[in-house]
């Protein structure tokens, strides 16, 4: 049950949304505390939202508090910190996790924005679900214009960790497979992690508030491009 996608004018998949900041990342019992369901996304690593394609802030329905009750979501967010501690995540700061879920229904275009990155630390995709599509590979590339490296048929339950800053990923489109008349679907869990971001006194800032607060005053300046370079710092 996820509502339509209204943010852009390319595709509209139902999506769920929820931003969450992690305290404790390593211990035994992270403290997860829900932060809304409106995202933002910049220019500088979505050419659509510099296009007027694809709105800045984005407004979306909430998870259901009993997903986090699933064992399939507490597994899933076991995998995550332990490859998080992997790539020596610090675990001293609080974490932003904006958890994406989005069914994709045939013919789609899973990543209009096409090469890019995400603008975070690490994405972590797993799909939940398939059923009578095809398509759907997650693709992970050296640079912004260069061929994949790896390609990833990503069936349900597969999950792709990656380093944002290092890499850029794209997904191949869908189609329905020709045997099933319908109901065919992609159905994903995406998140995406960074240090909950902080101003130039060290102090925790809201990106959704300072952004809507731009739009209103109309201070907002759209960043150029990212340049077709790897950030490995």
């Amino acid at each position: 049950d996820m509502p339509l996608d209204a943010s852009f004018d390319t595709v509209s998949p139902p999506r769920r949304f929820g931003k969450y900041m992690v305290d404790g990342l390593y211990s035994s019992h992270p403290k997860l505390e829900f932060k809304g369901s409106t995202f933002v996304q910049t220019g500088t690593y979505n050419e659509l939202v510099r296009s007027g394609k694809m709105a800045l802030v984005r407004h979306y329905a909430p998870h259901p508090p009993e997903l986090f009750e699933t064992k399939g979501l507490q597994r899933l967010l076991e995998h995550l910190v332990s490859s998080m501690r992997s790539m020596d995540a610090d675990p001293d700061v609080p974490w932003e996790f904006c958890i994406h879920a989005i069914r994709l229904t045939p013919p789609g275009q899973v990543t209009p924005e096409g090469i890019h990155r995400d603008g975070y630390h690490f994405v972590l995709s797993a799909v939940v679900s398939r059923l009578g599509v095809e398509g759907g590979h997650s693709l992970v590339h050296s640079g912004k214009k260069e061929a994949p490296m790896l390609d990833v048929p990503m069936a349900a339950g597969d999950t792709l960790f990656i380093n944002d800053r290092a890499v850029y990923h794209s997904v191949t489109n869908v189609s329905a497979v020709p045997s099933v008349e319908e109901g065919g679907h992609r159905d994903v869990i995406i998140i995406t992690l960074r240090p909950w971001p902080t101003d130039a006194a060290g102090e925790l800032v809201d990106d959704v508030a300072l952004a809507q607060l731009s739009l209103l005053e109309g201070t907002l300046e759209v960043p150029a491009p990212e340049e077709d370079s790897v950030a490995t710092s």
